[in-house]
């Protein structure tokens, strides 16, 4: 009986959830407007036929849209109010500013526009928007940093704001108010940006190989200079910005060498050994497994004269090294002869004598080949 009302109310639950998403069927363009009075953003499809294929393919990206309420009509009364041409038309409107679709009518294709077009003209950064800015189908960012509190943050954000409408639907503008210590602190291991350095526009990518990011070149944050940055940047006009933390006096004083930006090319390419490269994070748990492992691994090579091992603490910056692409920690790389070029993942068990065995069996590989060309 338990299971059964269980059962039942789980159901009810879910009818409910689904009749929240259900695409309205607007008749009037008095419907239309209670839709547009009664949300911040929403989407509307026009379809003469809405049998069509385009149009069952927009109401099932509608329907996967559940935070996004959405309307489909035939009424020619609202196609002739919208100015539109032809059989269909999409658009999402959000913040008083509508946006048109011009892609496929794929499912696949209409869902990801619906992201894209409506996303908030300016995302206010913080610790519980942060998930959704790093799996959001918008690659591209530019971000203003800075103290809201300060007298010229309100000028500076309206520069940042009308320069935003330029590159809408291309680059998701994000404020971030360093008076929120969340904030102060992922600004700074991002950026480099100190909470007591001037408001500044940075940039960054969700590339093949992780975040790249990008430092403004110009000091004067007006509308004029974020369009001429946002443009240079999304031609890949921008130089990326690899952030290194300092060298640690006692870098080589242990069996595990500890490199970072500044010196990983120098130390693999001067050393005149192959090198076995651990990048780690201290926040992820599987790093942590790795660490003793790789302690004991240091320990049996500690005199060799033909590999060094060595990690490198890539939290936050992936990408701090030129050259140099991982996709996330904890990444294993075997650089044969220091030859950044010709690096290797290793991706086999992490236990110390699997390690052992790859970087023996690799250097026995470097050895023949060596051999081959004399």
């Amino acid at each position: 009986m338990f299971l059964r009302l269980f059962g039942l109310f789980t159901w009810s639950l879910l009818l409910n959830a689904i009749a929240g998403r259900q695409v309205l069927q607007i008749s009037s363009l008095e419907e239309l407007s209670k839709l547009s009075n009664d949300n911040d953003c929403y989407v509307i499809g026009y379809f003469e036929n809405q049998d069509s294929v385009e149009a069952m393919a927009y109401r099932r990206a509608a329907f996967n849209a559940d935070d996004l309420p959405s309307g489909i009509t035939s009424n020619k009364e609202i196609k002739k109010e919208l100015g539109i041409i032809g059989d269909k038309g999409i658009f999402v409107e959000c913040e008083g500013l509508r946006s048109w679709y011009s892609g496929e009518y794929s499912v696949d294709e209409i869902e990801m526009w619906f992201e894209v077009a409506s996303i908030p003209l300016i995302t206010h950064f913080s610790e519980i928007v942060l998930p959704n800015i790093l799996r959001g189908y918008t690659k591209e960012h530019v971000v203003l940093v800075g103290s809201k509190s300060s007298v010229d943050f309100p000028a500076l954000e309206e520069h940042f704001t009308v320069a935003a409408k330029q590159f809408r639907g291309r680059t998701r503008y994000v404020i971030v108010d360093t008076d929120d210590e969340f904030n102060a602190k992922y600004s700074r291991d991002w950026f480099g940006h100190q909470k007591d350095q001037n408001p500044a526009v940075y940039a960054a990518t969700l590339g093949d190989h992780g975040w790249e990011k990008f430092l403004s070149d110009f000091s004067d944050v007006t509308t004029h200079n974020i369009i001429s940055y946002n443009e240079r940047f999304l031609a890949g006009k921008l130089k990326q910005y690899l952030k290194s933390e300092e060298i640690p006096d006692d870098w080589d004083a242990k069996p595990v060498q500890v490199l970072v930006g500044k010196n990983f090319l120098e130390v693999i390419n001067s050393s005149g050994k192959s090198a076995f490269v651990f990048f780690t994070s201290p926040w992820s748990p599987y790093c942590k497994k790795i660490e003793p492992v790789w302690n004991e691994l240091g320990e049996r090579f500690i005199d060799s004269d033909k590999v060094l091992i060595a990690k490198i603490n890539t939290a936050h910056h992936t990408n701090q090294v030129e050259g140099i692409h991982i996709n996330g920690e904890p990444t294993l790389m075997f650089f044969p002869g220091g030859s950044i070029q010709d690096g290797i993942e290793y991706n086999g068990e992490r236990t110390v004598d699997e390690f052992f065995k790859f970087v023996n069996d690799e250097i026995a590989k470097l050895e023949e080949k060596e051999r081959s060309e004399l």
